[in-house]
């Protein structure tokens, strides 16, 4: 949508609802002249308003910018993908094709939760991260996956800033729950979709568990007592073998399920690989 369109878009909603460009500039704080200037197509309110102004208004931001549901989903994933695919390797590029998508999409949930990745793996962007969760926590409507997505991201965030308090109230905010949507469709349906299931289960199972067996070897470390400490070490190295090579084609699985895989897996690798050699 044009800088013109939804200025006319932001001017029809206003006068639906029977309210003043002041009505709407006290509300968003900003003032009446820059109201007027969205509506004339001088100027375009800011990405992060967007969420505000679809909320005044009791819409989706995708209705905001009259998208089309299923053609914006088609392009919205493509755009997503791509900077999926490079986004490790070269996280600056796929930043740039996120923000470009969001030129396009302006406020696109998808788009800004993807967006968060590629700013994690890059330096003294946490202020920014922040940011974007925030957005996304405020924005009407967001499914609650990618929600609980932006909370991980925000409570790891703050941990790396040193801030547990912070941390600790963010993870407050996501429920403790002890199935997943994975889990039971690998129990409860049948063949290849229940195999797919089952297959990335057992990983992302197998990786949390390494990942826990980590976190106490490391307690124990820090504590003094080798002994545990190795016994831990040692269970993880057997784990990470016993998982070697036991895996099952992942066709047909989500990207964002197919990605949590693949960061425990590098994880898991990685530090054991560091503690195995230093330990055991």
């Amino acid at each position: 949508m044009t800088v013109v369109n939804i200025g006319e878009k932001i001017r029809k909603l206003r006068k639906e609802k029977g309210i003043s460009q002041d009505t709407l500039a006290q509300y968003l704080g900003v003032s009446f002249q820059a109201v007027s200037k969205w509506e004339n197509g001088l100027a375009m309110p800011d990405v992060t308003m967007f969420p505000a102004i679809a909320f005044f208004f009791e819409i989706s931001i995708d209705e905001l910018f009259d998208y089309d549901r299923m053609k914006l989903e088609e392009k919205v994933i493509t755009v997503c993908h791509k900077a999926y695919e490079i986004r490790d390797d070269n996280p600056q590029k796929a930043e740039k094709i996120l923000r470009e998508g969001l030129k396009k999409f302006p406020g696109n949930v998808l788009i800004l939760n993807n967006l968060l990745y590629p700013l994690m793996i890059q330096e003294n962007r946490e202020e920014e991260i922040i940011r974007i969760v925030e957005i996304l926590a405020e924005t009407p409507n967001v499914e609650l996956e990618v929600k609980l997505d932006a909370f991980r991201i925000m409570a790891e965030t703050y941990h790396k800033l040193g801030d547990l308090s912070a941390c600790r109230k963010v993870i407050e905010k996501i429920p403790e729950l002890y199935f997943s949507a994975t889990e039971l469709k690998a129990r409860l349906l049948e063949g290849q979709e229940s195999l797919e299931n089952a297959s990335l289960q057992q990983q992302v199972s197998g990786y949390t568990l390494i990942e826990m067996q980590m976190i106490m070897a490391k307690f124990y470390e820090d504590a003094g007592d080798k002994e545990k400490a190795k016994k831990k070490y040692s269970t993880v190295a057997k784990i990470i073998d016993a998982f070697e090579g036991d895996t099952e084609p992942l066709e047909g699985i989500k990207l964002s399920e197919q990605d949590a895989v693949r960061r425990f897996r590098r994880k898991a690798e990685n530090v054991i690989l560091k503690w195995t050699d230093d330990v055991i």
